[in-house]
């Protein structure tokens, strides 16, 4: 068992967001997770269910199921939401975010590394980025900065500009993710102000 617990410390100090733990909290983690081995077509978990679990996949594959997509647009249509942001976060699922969107036309697609996934970037995902941008009317998202991630800053803040260079390009707006990084985050959207709409999600700080 010690062996496996080893095994299950070292995928998390590699996986965000349980890469930017101290070492303490990282040694000690394992051994307070519940661990499920599920076979072939076994469901881990169904749409609708009460949960109150993270569910963390250390190998294989899992397929994604969304049987109730429709009636939760439906619901939400009928509560007076008229549009939806569907914001792809690593290369992995740019493709999918796109077909969501030619599906439901009430849904605008956006396609963007977040910064937990920086670091596990194609050679070509700017390539990339701009195909899918240049596809659809779409945005990029969801971007920015963590400062809780063991990403290089220089590299992570470079990746950043290069996303809102592609916004400004497009004529598009962004989604934007920051957490302890709010110095370098203003720093690197100086240059952009005003000349793309940019939507800081969760900002709990002042209006100055």
């Amino acid at each position: 068992m010690s062996v496996e617990l080893d095994e299950i410390r070292e995928f998390l100090r590699t996986t965000p967001p349980f890469s930017g733990l101290p070492d303490e909290e990282l040694k000690e983690l394992p051994g307070r997770l519940t661990m499920r081995y599920a076979r072939r077509g076994q469901e881990i978990i169904s749409a609708g269910r009460s949960n109150d679990s993270l569910f963390l996949v250390r190998s294989g594959l899992v397929d994604v199921f969304d049987p109730d997509r429709e009636a939760v647009i439906h619901r939400a249509v009928g509560c007076g939401v008229d549009r939806f942001l569907s914001c792809g976060t690593s290369e992995a699922d740019w493709e999918r975010v796109a077909s969501l969107a030619g599906a439901e036309r009430r849904v605008l697609p956006a396609f963007g590394l977040h910064p937990w996934f920086v670091g596990g970037r194609s050679p070509q995902w700017k390539d990339r980025l701009v195909g899918f941008l240049g596809n659809a009317p779409s945005s990029v998202g969801e971007v920015g900065l963590d400062g809780i991630m063991d990403n290089p800053p220089e590299e992570a803040a470079q990746v950043f500009t290069e996303q809102l260079e592609l916004a400004e390009r497009f004529a598009v707006s962004a989604s934007i993710h920051c957490v302890h990084a709010w110095g370098p985050l203003l720093q690197a959207i100086r240059p952009f102000a005003g000349k793309i709409p940019m939507l800081i999600h969760a900002f709990g700080g002042s209006v100055e």
